[in-house]
Protein backbone atom coordinates (compact mmCIF):
# COMPACT_ATOMS: atom_id res chain seq x y z
CA UNK A 1 0.00 0.00 0.00
CA UNK A 2 1.32 3.48 -0.88
CA UNK A 3 1.19 6.34 1.60
CA UNK A 4 0.88 10.05 0.87
CA UNK A 5 2.04 12.79 3.23
CA UNK A 6 -0.46 15.67 3.41
CA UNK A 7 1.14 18.75 4.91
CA UNK A 8 3.15 17.89 8.02
CA UNK A 9 0.37 16.54 10.14
CA UNK A 10 -1.09 13.37 8.64
CA UNK A 11 -0.24 10.45 6.40
CA UNK A 12 -3.13 8.76 4.61
CA UNK A 13 -3.12 5.40 2.91
CA UNK A 14 -3.58 5.81 -0.81
CA UNK A 15 -6.74 3.80 -1.20
CA UNK A 16 -10.33 4.58 -2.13
CA UNK A 17 -10.73 6.78 0.97
CA UNK A 18 -7.82 9.07 0.10
CA UNK A 19 -9.69 10.86 -2.68
CA UNK A 20 -12.64 11.56 -0.39
CA UNK A 21 -10.43 12.82 2.43
CA UNK A 22 -8.44 14.99 0.02
CA UNK A 23 -11.67 16.57 -1.29
CA UNK A 24 -12.82 17.34 2.26
CA UNK A 25 -9.43 18.93 3.01
CA UNK A 26 -9.70 21.07 -0.13
CA UNK A 27 -13.17 22.22 0.93
CA UNK A 28 -11.86 23.18 4.39
CA UNK A 29 -8.94 25.00 2.78
CA UNK A 30 -11.36 26.88 0.50
CA UNK A 31 -13.33 28.16 3.51
CA UNK A 32 -11.78 27.44 6.90
CA UNK A 33 -14.47 29.52 8.65
CA UNK A 34 -17.14 26.88 8.05
CA UNK A 35 -17.66 24.04 10.53
CA UNK A 36 -15.78 20.90 9.53
CA UNK A 37 -18.97 18.82 9.62
CA UNK A 38 -20.51 21.18 7.05
CA UNK A 39 -17.42 20.81 4.81
CA UNK A 40 -17.52 17.02 5.20
CA UNK A 41 -21.26 16.84 4.41
CA UNK A 42 -20.97 19.08 1.34
CA UNK A 43 -18.24 16.89 -0.13
CA UNK A 44 -19.64 13.43 0.62
CA UNK A 45 -23.22 14.29 -0.32
CA UNK A 46 -24.39 11.86 -2.97
CA UNK A 47 -21.43 9.45 -2.72
CA UNK A 48 -22.05 5.74 -2.11
CA UNK A 49 -21.84 5.09 1.65
CA UNK A 50 -19.33 2.25 1.41
CA UNK A 51 -16.70 4.59 -0.07
CA UNK A 52 -17.00 7.30 2.58
CA UNK A 53 -14.91 7.23 5.76
CA UNK A 54 -17.20 8.05 8.71
CA UNK A 55 -16.98 11.63 9.96
CA UNK A 56 -16.06 10.53 13.50
CA UNK A 57 -12.95 8.74 12.18
CA UNK A 58 -11.77 11.98 10.53
CA UNK A 59 -12.96 14.56 13.07
CA UNK A 60 -9.68 15.17 14.92
CA UNK A 61 -7.58 15.22 11.74
CA UNK A 62 -9.98 17.67 10.09
CA UNK A 63 -9.92 19.92 13.16
CA UNK A 64 -6.11 19.99 13.10
CA UNK A 65 -6.06 20.72 9.37
CA UNK A 66 -8.56 23.57 9.75
CA UNK A 67 -6.57 25.02 12.67
CA UNK A 68 -3.51 25.12 10.40
CA UNK A 69 -5.53 27.15 7.83
CA UNK A 70 -6.70 29.77 10.31
CA UNK A 71 -4.82 32.97 11.04
CA UNK A 72 -3.07 33.13 14.41
CA UNK A 73 -5.10 34.52 17.30
CA UNK A 74 -3.95 38.08 17.98
CA UNK A 75 -2.61 38.80 21.46
CA UNK A 76 -3.87 42.39 21.58
CA UNK A 77 -6.99 44.08 20.21
CA UNK A 78 -4.78 46.48 18.25
CA UNK A 79 -3.51 43.48 16.23
CA UNK A 80 -6.97 42.26 15.14
CA UNK A 81 -7.53 42.12 11.38
CA UNK A 82 -10.79 40.68 10.06
CA UNK A 83 -10.59 40.15 6.30
CA UNK A 84 -11.87 37.83 3.59
CA UNK A 85 -14.24 35.06 4.62
CA UNK A 86 -13.81 36.03 8.28
CA UNK A 87 -15.77 39.23 7.59
CA UNK A 88 -18.63 37.38 5.86
CA UNK A 89 -21.50 35.13 6.85
CA UNK A 90 -21.55 31.53 5.62
CA UNK A 91 -23.60 32.56 2.59
CA UNK A 92 -20.92 35.08 1.54
CA UNK A 93 -22.74 38.21 2.73
CA UNK A 94 -20.46 40.97 4.02
CA UNK A 95 -21.15 41.16 7.78
CA UNK A 96 -18.30 43.23 9.21
CA UNK A 97 -19.57 46.81 9.19
CA UNK A 98 -17.00 48.45 11.48
CA UNK A 99 -13.67 47.52 13.04
CA UNK A 100 -12.22 50.01 15.47
CA UNK A 101 -9.17 48.50 17.17
CA UNK A 102 -8.50 51.66 19.15
CA UNK A 103 -11.81 51.21 20.98
CA UNK A 104 -11.84 47.40 20.72
CA UNK A 105 -15.08 47.25 18.73
CA UNK A 106 -16.01 44.95 15.85
CA UNK A 107 -19.58 45.37 14.54
CA UNK A 108 -21.13 42.51 12.59
CA UNK A 109 -24.55 43.07 10.95
CA UNK A 110 -26.18 43.33 7.56
CA UNK A 111 -27.38 46.72 6.30
CA UNK A 112 -30.94 45.35 6.52
CA UNK A 113 -30.46 44.41 10.19
CA UNK A 114 -29.02 47.83 11.03
CA UNK A 115 -31.93 49.55 9.32
CA UNK A 116 -34.45 47.40 11.20
CA UNK A 117 -32.65 48.05 14.49
CA UNK A 118 -32.97 51.81 13.93
CA UNK A 119 -36.75 51.39 13.66
CA UNK A 120 -37.09 49.50 16.95
CA UNK A 121 -38.55 51.27 19.98
CA UNK A 122 -37.41 48.57 22.42
CA UNK A 123 -33.86 47.20 22.44
CA UNK A 124 -32.40 44.35 24.48
CA UNK A 125 -28.70 44.08 25.22
CA UNK A 126 -27.12 40.73 25.96
CA UNK A 127 -23.47 40.50 26.97
CA UNK A 128 -21.18 37.66 27.78
CA UNK A 129 -17.67 37.35 29.13
CA UNK A 130 -17.43 33.55 29.28
CA UNK A 131 -17.49 32.69 25.56
CA UNK A 132 -15.65 35.74 24.23
CA UNK A 133 -12.85 35.02 21.74
CA UNK A 134 -9.38 36.33 22.57
CA UNK A 135 -8.22 39.07 22.66
CA UNK A 136 -11.61 40.66 23.38
CA UNK A 137 -13.01 40.78 26.92
CA UNK A 138 -16.74 40.96 26.18
CA UNK A 139 -19.33 40.34 23.47
CA UNK A 140 -22.48 42.48 23.37
CA UNK A 141 -25.46 41.49 21.25
CA UNK A 142 -28.31 43.88 20.57
CA UNK A 143 -31.83 42.63 19.82
CA UNK A 144 -34.96 44.67 19.24
CA UNK A 145 -38.69 44.37 18.66
CA UNK A 146 -39.25 44.78 14.94
CA UNK A 147 -42.79 44.46 13.55
CA UNK A 148 -43.90 42.97 16.89
CA UNK A 149 -41.21 40.27 16.80
CA UNK A 150 -37.90 40.09 18.61
CA UNK A 151 -36.13 37.60 16.33
CA UNK A 152 -34.45 38.26 12.98
CA UNK A 153 -36.96 36.23 10.93
CA UNK A 154 -39.14 39.36 10.60
CA UNK A 155 -36.18 41.17 9.02
CA UNK A 156 -35.58 38.38 6.53
CA UNK A 157 -39.27 38.25 5.56
CA UNK A 158 -39.61 41.99 4.96
CA UNK A 159 -37.97 42.75 1.61
CA UNK A 160 -38.75 46.48 1.91
CA UNK A 161 -36.17 46.94 4.66
CA UNK A 162 -32.81 47.90 3.16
Amino acid sequence: MNFIQLEKWKTFAQDSHFGHVHNVLQEIKRDPSQPIKRAYDSVVQGWPNQDIPPFNELRSQLHRFRAAQCPPIPRMVADVQIVGTWAESWDGTQRLQRLNNRRGVALFASPRELSALQQCETLFFDRTFRSTPAPYAQIVRIHGFYEDRWDDSAIRQDESVV
